[in-house]
């Protein structure tokens, strides 16, 4: 979780300095919070429909930033 959490502050970080709005603190750690979820729970899916043989920290980070920008996108901050 705390993975999750920190690529989620990154998210938020990345967007803030390409963002006039600056993002509250409550919006990182939901940022971290949904993308730990989504990452495990994709993560999951994925492993089960390649029989494992994916790397799941690549499919763990490229869940996390694919949550994040959609996350964004519900947010009405465009990435």
């Amino acid at each position: 979780m705390a993975t999750g959490m920190y690529a989620g502050a990154l998210i938020a970080k990345s967007y803030e300095s390409t963002q006039a709005g600056k993002f509250t603190l409550a919006e990182i750690i939901s940022f971290g919070s949904l993308g730990w979820f989504a990452g495990t729970m994709g993560t999951g899916i994925l492993k089960e429909a390649f029989g494992g043989e994916i790397n799941v920290v690549f499919a763990f980070i490229g869940l996390m930033l694919l949550g994040g920008f959609f996350i964004s996108l519900l947010m009405g901050r465009n990435p």
